[in-house]
């Protein structure tokens, strides 16, 4: 019994310690990693090409069995092990994937609208408790801030019922009509801002506003300009209908009808921003996750208030930062994001004290929370899963 355990240990050691294969991590890490194995036996073992091939082998696999149409990128220690594309863009025209597709990544866009906000803070524009209405000031409601709105305890309903009720026009709305929405109907509030959680697309999509009125710009040109370019982000952009159609590398998103993949067409809300509409692709997300390591965006300090878990007024601890989840068992230590709009799913994941880092895009609406999890608990076996967030 004791040498089976040994043995799936030394096998889980090999395929995902960044110890093995980067001689980065302490032994006191190991030890919460690998709960009582021997650190002599654990700095003896060697990677072998041999071994990380099967795995890969055993990925595929993994990925095959789900059915998995998207692309996947998992690094281990800070260095990229496996990245693959399976199967298509688009469906039926069978034009296929590959690594630079770009994906709706849906709600994973909510931390780049959380990072202008903190870049804007950074240049000392705004403060995080300053007052919605300070910077939005037809915004009707007195007491709502900005950390309300990034921690999603501002108690604003959902504006997509807003429009669905009350929007006439026969043009898609953009982020100005769901102000101009909420300042002629302002919906009652669900609950006093600060006093619990309640997940608010709502609030992201004001968040993006105030960094348009604030940075003096469209969102999509803050976004390029402060965050995009600085990392190098060839293939990352914000939604821009009049360019849309006219993009290679777009994976279009499906939805399954009548045992076949139909093209979901672009949604009657596409155009609202700051909750969705960053496209992007593998890469360009590791690129992105890299930097949140550094001080290229922030200074570190400032970095890491992003990541810090929210409070209510009561003092409750909220398992949410600032456009990340923050899970309620902590270890390994992770932050991440899911995304769910029309046709896609995505996830990134970060495993910040090992630098292990997991996304996943998916273009056809397919649940992937269970490969998700299946691929988190081979590279932590002892890890507590959350319940999951369909956003």
């Amino acid at each position: 019994m004791l040498l089976r355990k040994v043995k799936i240990l030394v096998l889980f050691l090999l395929l995902f310690s960044p110890c093995v294969l980067f001689q980065s991590s302490s032994e006191g890490e190991q030890e919460v990693l690998y709960n009582k194995v021997d650190s002599c036996l654990i700095r003896s073992l060697f990677i072998t090409p041999e071994i990380l091939e099967k795995y890969k082998e055993d990925l595929s696999k993994l990925l095959q069995n789900h059915n998995f149409n998207g692309n996947i990128l998992l690094a281990i220690g800070g260095n990229v092990v496996f990245e693959e594309s399976i199967g298509y863009a688009d469906f039926p025209n069978r034009v296929k994937l590959d690594i630079n597709s770009v994906f709706q990544l849906a709600s994973v866009s909510k931390q780049f609208t959380a990072m202008g906000i903190a870049i804007l803070k950074e240049k000392g524009l705004l403060d995080y408790d300053d007052l919605v209405k300070k910077h939005i000031p037809e915004f009707p409601y007195d007491n709502i801030t900005i950390r309300h709105l990034l921690s999603h305890t501002s108690g604003l309903q959902n504006y997509i019922w807003l429009i669905d009720n009350e929007w006439k026009n026969n043009y898609s709305p953009d982020n100005e009509d769901v102000i101009d929405l909420f300042e002629r109907l302002p919906l009652p509030l669900n609950f006093p801002p600060g006093s619990k959680f309640s997940y608010s697309n709502t609030g992201y999509v004001f968040l993006a506003s105030v960094i348009e009125r604030v940075g003096g710009k469209p969102f999509e040109e803050f976004m390029y300009e402060n965050i995009f370019c600085p990392l190098n982000m060839e293939n990352t952009f914000v939604y821009n209908k009049s360019k849309m159609d006219t993009l290679s590398l777009k994976a279009k998103g499906h939805v399954r009808r009548s045992g076949r993949y139909c093209v979901y067409e672009d949604d009657f809300n596409d155009g609202i921003l700051g909750d969705k509409g960053v496209y992007s692709c593998v890469n360009d997300l590791y690129k992105w996750d890299l930097a949140l390591y550094s001080d290229i965006l922030l200074p570190k300090e400032s970095m890491s208030i992003i990541f810090e878990k929210q409070l209510t007024k009561r003092g409750d601890t909220i398992n949410y930062g600032m456009g990340w989840r923050l899970p309620k068992y902590n270890s390994p230590e992770m932050v991440y994001h899911n995304g769910w709009w029309h046709g896609y799913r995505s996830t990134l994941r970060r495993f910040t004290k090992d630098k292990n880092t997991l996304i996943i895009l998916n273009n056809t609406n397919s649940n992937i929370f269970s490969l998700v999890n299946e691929i988190q608990m081979l590279m932590y076996p002892e890890m507590q899963l959350d319940t999951v967030h369909i956003e």
